[in-house]
């Protein structure tokens, strides 16, 4: 009877971990998207981000505040990931992921970090937080 019961234990452990993995498969390219708001002012940056398959929903981001997501990569390596930002009535409509961003700025190592920094001038992207320059890729407007 006791060894029913660990056997009916560990049989239901392993059941709610399979349904509680991320939905990514073995073989895609894991890569993880940061946005933090780095404007210096107390109105906050509202973001509304999805991709064709995924709809990340709306975000309210203050001054330091920080959205992060990760995915898997499609096989196709088609995988795009656009973002509406509103602040201080300004807009913008950008791409924080796609297949040029990736090669470009998101760094070749495991750990495939696309951060972004948006201020009062743009959008800005390094491939790690603390990145040591991070370039300007988007203006308030692109998109519109």
């Amino acid at each position: 009877m006791k060894s029913l019961i660990v056997s009916t234990l560990v049989i239901g452990v392993y059941i709610f971990f399979i349904f509680q993995a991320p939905k990514v498969k073995a073989w895609q390219e894991q890569y993880q998207v940061q946005i933090k708001n780095d404007i210096n002012d107390s109105l906050p940056l509202g973001l509304q981000c999805h991709s064709s398959e995924n709809d990340l929903g709306s975000h309210t981001l203050y001054k330091g505040g920080i959205f992060k997501f990760h995915f898997g990569i499609n096989y196709f390596f088609s995988t795009k990931f656009v973002c509406d930002a509103q602040w201080s009535g300004l807009k913008a409509r950008i791409y924080v992921f796609n297949k040029n961003l990736a090669k470009t700025h998101c760094g070749n190592d495991l750990g495939r970090n696309c951060c972004w920094s948006v201020r009062r001038d743009g959008f800005f992207i390094g491939s790690a937080e603390y990145a040591p320059h991070f370039e300007k890729v988007y203006d308030w407007g692109a998109g519109y």
